[in-house]
């Protein structure tokens, strides 16, 4: 299947480029307390699942114990956009799609955040996520005005997918942490990095061809580490 071909125009108009690092705090307790820890050859990733989208949380768990990840790769790098991979054996696990959970704007595309890969909406109008394939948020950091150009240029390309204008608190964070806003509103955000996102931006540095690394990028082991 191909993602994300809708998007490819208006992630040209992108530049630039933000290193953050994931932390924890009280408030990630509010959203889950389910934790999986995603083993690279580039280092360590911890995300949080989200408690609100629990078909995609439980779905990925299982995947996670059934060792589905272990010994898979980052197989596409959108720069300033995100960094994709999906099973190891895609054959054995792919086939069926789950029906959205997006939560927005309480979950939205900031620096860090995991999502589920789909299909465009031409032919995937109900907005139905990947079962297998998912992305981690890489992203940028807009100014004000960047933003707010960045959502009239989505606004003329019909491609706001119904969302209404921007929070205070996805301001906030656009304009200092960074992320992907244009995805906003489109995809199934259910969780977020709250260690390692250096490692997640380390990742989406390097070299690609067609969005394909040129070198190949390991997932080691997954493994639900915190329930």
């Amino acid at each position: 299947m191909k993602y994300f071909n809708s998007i490819k125009t208006i992630l040209a108009l992108l530049a630039g480029l933000t290193v953050t690092i994931g932390c924890r705090n009280s408030d990630y307790d509010k959203l889950g307390k389910t934790e999986v820890t995603i083993e690279t050859d580039r280092g360590r990733i911890v995300i949080r699942l989200y408690d609100d989208t629990p078909t995609y949380r439980d779905n990925f768990v299982k995947l996670v114990e059934q060792g589905a990840y272990d010994g898979a790769v980052w197989h596409r790098i959108v720069r300033d956009g995100f960094i994709q991979a999906g099973t190891n054996n895609e054959g054995k696990y792919v086939g069926n799609t789950l029906p959205a959970e997006i939560v927005y704007p309480t979950h939205f595309h900031k620096a860090g955040a995991v999502a589920a890969a789909k299909e465009d909406d031409d032919v995937n109008p109900d907005r139905r996520g990947s079962n297998t394939q998912f992305y981690i948020v890489t992203g940028k950091v807009f100014t004000p005005g960047s933003l707010a150009e960045l959502r009239q240029t989505m606004a003329d390309a019909d491609t706001l997918h119904g969302f209404a204008p921007f929070t205070e608190l996805q301001k906030r964070v656009y304009t200092k942490r960074g992320g992907a806003p244009h995805l906003d509103g489109a995809y199934t955000v259910f969780g977020e990095v709250v260690e390692g996102l250096g490692v997640v931006q380390s990742i989406g540095h390097e070299k690609t061809v067609d969005e394909k690394p040129v070198h190949r990028i390991a997932i080691k082991r997954v493994s639900v580490t915190k329930r």
